[in-house]
């Protein structure tokens, strides 16, 4: 049995998601706080194996809570999130990057206990059972990164060579992204092409919040440009991202029936036809499959395949099954990866 803890959310809406979960016989609604202070407290005497914390709700403090569950008690967390402004949009991320696992957007009216919402609810407590927590700690500064450290066949590639670098992420990713673009210069001379899974209308959030992280631009990518160095370029809400014949970006919408996010997948094949051994490929944390089949199709082509290790992923089911495949050229914790990059990228003399 699953014990779940809802904090942040109101009194009776927590009463009638506990008692569809009670249904399905799997979790058990052990707790309910309606504030941050009273969250900690019962986390701390409960010991629950999920823990859900809705975010921009008065007096809940949704990211000193996490960062404090992630500090004292890591527990997996899941944040929902009602029809959001962009302050929220900061704390939800802010508090991904304390530990949270994963952002549920929540129906901003009164929930309706049979609807997707709880669907995807049920879904994602379970595969958080499994998913890797670790105690929360303040990250470095951008200044106080090393920069070049890393052990690897840099001097095997050259500016002239790598064209473009493909990124992709799921679950846990915006910690880890935050650390990997943290190491990379504003002179960073190629473009990053990036998939991060995340809930449709968080994505322009994410986006502003990821370039506080990096001296990097970070945009929303756009049908027919042409990607620029030093930019990180992400999909916009339920679009398929890859590049057309002659490099420019190409945005395709997203078939939900397909697929239930942006692929990381259909990246890393547009990038492995179009640059082949011009390119770099980087896997990180997450849950299932997504880009693994095709980070190995890009090593194949002669590109660089980098994945996370996957002792250091929140979720190890991306690099696992990444090195399952034998996809990965180089397997690097996020800091060296950052550093890594730096190195491949860079004029070798």
């Amino acid at each position: 049995m699953i014990r779940l803890l809802m904090i942040g959310s109101p009194l009776q809406e927590s009463k009638a998601v506990g008692e569809v979960l009670a249904r399905q016989g799997e979790i058990a609604l052990v707790g309910i706080a309606e504030n941050g202070r009273q969250g900690l407290d019962l986390t701390a005497a409960l010991r629950p194996d999920v823990i859900t914390l809705e975010i921009g709700r008065p007096g809940c403090g949704g990211l000193d809570i996490c960062r404090s569950i992630m500090e004292l008690y890591p527990t997996p967390v899941i944040l929902l999130s009602e029809p959001h402004s962009a302050a929220d949009d900061e704390i939800a991320f802010r508090a991904l990057a304390a530990g949270a696992l994963t952002l549920i957007p929540k129906p901003g009216l009164c929930l309706v206990p049979d609807g997707p919402f709880l669907e995807e609810l049920q879904h994602t407590i379970r595969v958080m059972t499994r998913a890797r927590v670790a105690r929360w700690k303040p990250a470095r500064s951008r200044q106080s990164r090393p920069g070049g450290s890393a052990s690897g066949p840099g001097k095997e590639y050259s500016r002239s060579q790598i064209k473009i670098v493909a990124v992709g992420a799921s679950t846990g990713g915006p910690a880890v992204l935050a650390t990997i673009l943290s190491f990379l210069p504003a002179s960073f001379p190629v473009p990053i092409l990036l998939v991060q899974h995340i809930a449709s209308g968080f994505t322009s959030g994410f986006a502003d919040w990821l370039s506080l992280q990096t001296s990097l631009a970070v945009q929303i990518a756009r049908h027919g440009e042409m990607p620029q160095a030093a930019h990180v370029y992400l999909p916009p809400d339920d679009c398929q991202m890859g590049l057309c014949s002659q490099g420019s970006l190409l945005l395709r919408r997203r078939d939900p029936q397909e697929i239930s996010h942006t692929s990381v997948g259909f990246l890393f094949s547009a990038v492995a036809e179009a640059y082949g051994n011009q390119a770099i490929g980087v896997l990180l944390t997450g849950m299932g499959k997504d880009g693994s089949a095709q980070l190995k199709k890009m090593k194949e082509k002669g590109a660089v395949t980098i994945v996370q290790s996957p002792e250091t992923a929140m979720v190890s089911g991306m690099p696992g099954e990444a090195m399952r495949l034998g996809a990965a050229r180089l397997l690097l914790p996020p800091d060296q990866i950052g550093a890594m990059l730096v190195r491949l990228v860079a004029k070798v003399v």
